[in-house]
């Protein structure tokens, strides 16, 4: 935790903040939030820094600040800390105490140095902290690690395996350009949602308007009917290579998936996720069964016309 934040009145304007806010964040090494607090130090409220820059000069900074705020106390387990991080897309988390006075912030730098610990530990401590090491990190990263395999799923498994089977190697080299487009959008992605706090709906309406927002939302829930449809059409070609029948296992899988969203918890959904993402280490079994060297992979490309 540390104690170096920037905090102010409800009752001055956002251009006095923003004056003030100057003067300040040069003591201050890094400022994601401005939170907002009484006259007894009680946290009532934060706002990005975009939100203030965006706000009108005259307008009060109780007008701006989210009231609906997660807060943990100097007590709370690092593993929790990290998980409620993880689960908002936090990069502070306001530390309180029983009565909501704001002590301090903890960032996710913070938690990232409790991840990598120093080295000079204890030889018989070395197996306790790498496992909660390992803990950690995926506490921060196992949504992106569950985001970047979101793609591997029935129906881009079946394209692959179709794209294969008719083409060989010859759209291989497309993974290059998909991976650098994946990495810079969702990047952006992530930065727009860290500094503004908002999702994409909310993003395209302030910019574009309610109109266009609506049409964009309607192509997204289109696209995502496609996705599901040819999800379950996976599915059903992946269980009767199995011999199963698409009649039984459609129900099924949708059925399971219906009660895992509604019923399961996030973090409990999340190490659903995460398991199955140990299945795609099979690509890599596959590519070592196929027995294929990097010569004929390259020798491949060359000979394209």
């Amino acid at each position: 935790m540390t104690n170096e934040f920037i905090a102010y009145s409800p009752n001055i304007t956002i251009k006095e903040a923003i004056e003030g806010f100057r003067k300040d964040a040069e003591e201050i090494e890094t400022v994601y939030y401005i939170y907002v607090v009484d006259e007894n130090e009680k946290l009532i409220g934060a706002t990005s820094l975009r939100e203030l820059l965006l706000a009108k000069p005259d307008a009060q900074l109780s007008e701006i600040m989210e009231t609906k705020l997660k807060t943990v106390t100097p007590e709370a387990d690092e593993m929790v800390v990290a998980e409620i991080i993880s689960k908002y897309n936090l990069v502070a988390l306001p530390v309180v105490d029983s009565e909501g006075i704001l002590l301090g912030i903890v960032t996710i730098d913070d938690i990232i140095d409790r991840i990598l610990p120093p080295a000079a530990k204890k030889k018989e401590e070395k197996g306790v902290t790498l496992w909660k090491k390992i803990l950690l990190f995926l506490a921060v990263m196992g949504p992106g690690i569950i985001t970047a395999n979101i793609d591997n799923d029935a129906s881009g498994i079946t394209t692959y395996s179709v794209a294969g089977a008719r083409f060989g190697y010859s759209l291989l080299w497309t993974l290059i350009p998909t991976t650098i487009a994946l990495v810079v959008i969702q990047e952006m992605v992530a930065r727009m949602g860290v500094i503004t706090g908002k999702g994409l709906a909310d993003l395209i309406r302030e910019n574009y308007g309610v109109k266009t927002t609506f049409y964009m939302m309607l192509g997204l829930l289109i696209a995502n009917f496609g996705t599901t449809v040819a999800n379950f059409a996976g599915w059903a070609a992946s269980m009767e290579i199995l011999g199963i029948s698409k009649y039984i296992m459609v129900p099924i899988g949708a059925i399971s998936i219906w009660m895992l969203v509604t019923k399961g918890s996030y973090r409990f959904i999340e190490r659903i996720l995460l398991i199955a993402c140990l299945i795609y280490f099979g690509y890599a079994v596959s590519g070592i069964m196929a027995n294929q060297s990097g010569d004929t992979v390259i020798k491949t490309h060359l000979s394209l016309r």
